[in-house]
């Protein structure tokens, strides 16, 4: 028996908006906090076969995904080919590969194999990685949580919003230090603390970096960590004088709006002043 054409026409709809709400839905990537490091659970596939492994997520990479040169040759990934990343729900599909030896990985993997569930860390996941989605990281929370471009939520009315800007050494962020010092910061999720560059601090007056003021737009980072001194000459120009870390992201839930070339943070944890981690610093 033929159906009305216009009831095949209302199927074909259906099928077609639940085919779209279900691409444009909003997906969750859970993962744990070891060592400061944003480590989450996956398949990694190539083009020979499939691991379980553990990503670090660091949103402060321009590359979508760099794999251990050990796995990527296990996985027949080669570098510029492609990979896929597969979380529970969700995958994401033809991230371009790079390769490298990459010791911090082999590191972490060592020194916490149990928090990682005994599968090492093997990649890192950058943020072009999530260029199809809007990502809104909640490290307090334990999700990245990764919303539909077109997302059409406008920022609470307590947000800061702060514009960044797309450098080889990743995405920079303009701030001030104390009134009138203006200091490239760098957004960061690879380690815990926040840092600032050693020379800078001593010339700024404090060695050990116990500033009372380090601004993005009106939020002082001061306010809420202790910044750590250290040596950022080695980093790839334009050099940041300030890394974000993720132990101040943990007060914050931090949406990208890669349109716009800007990041919106929303306070989820009161500040509380850093006195005991100023004084170790």
């Amino acid at each position: 028996m033929r159906r009305p054409a216009g009831t095949v026409r209302a199927a074909v709809l259906l099928a077609v908006a639940v085919a779209f709400s279900r691409a444009h839905a909003a997906q969750d990537v859970p993962f744990k906090v070891i060592d400061g490091k944003l480590c989450a659970r996956c398949t990694l596939s190539g083009p020979k076969t499939a691991i379980d492994a553990n990503v670090v997520i660091d949103l402060g990479s321009r590359v979508p995904l760099l794999v251990h040169a050990r796995s990527a040759r296990l996985l027949g990934m080669s570098p510029g080919g492609t990979g896929q990343v597969k979380f529970a729900d969700f995958s994401l599909d033809k991230l371009r590969v790079s390769a490298g030896n990459l010791g911090s990985l082999e590191d972490l993997s060592a020194r916490f194999s149990s928090e990682l569930g005994e599968v090492p860390a093997v990649a890192i996941l950058g943020m072009t990685a999530f260029a199809g989605y809007t990502p809104q990281l909640e490290v307090g929370g334990q999700v990245l949580r990764l919303l539909p471009m077109e997302d059409p939520t406008p920022p609470g009315p307590e947000a800061v919003i702060v514009g960044y800007e797309e450098a080889r050494s990743g995405y920079l962020l303009s701030g001030l230090l104390g009134e009138d010092r203006p200091v490239r910061v760098a957004f960061s999720t690879a380690a815990h603390d926040t840092l600032i560059d050693a020379a800078l601090a001593r010339e700024a007056g404090s060695p050990g970096g116990a500033f009372d003021v380090l601004t993005l737009g009106p939020l002082n980072v001061a306010g809420y960590v202790a910044l750590r001194p250290e040596d950022l000459s080695g980093r790839a120009e334009p050099r940041p004088e300030v890394v974000l870390g993720t132990g101040l992201l943990a007060h914050f839930r931090v949406r990208i709006d890669f349109a716009g070339k800007r990041m919106i943070f929303e306070e989820t944890r009161p500040a509380r002043f850093p006195a005991e981690e100023r004084v170790y610093f």
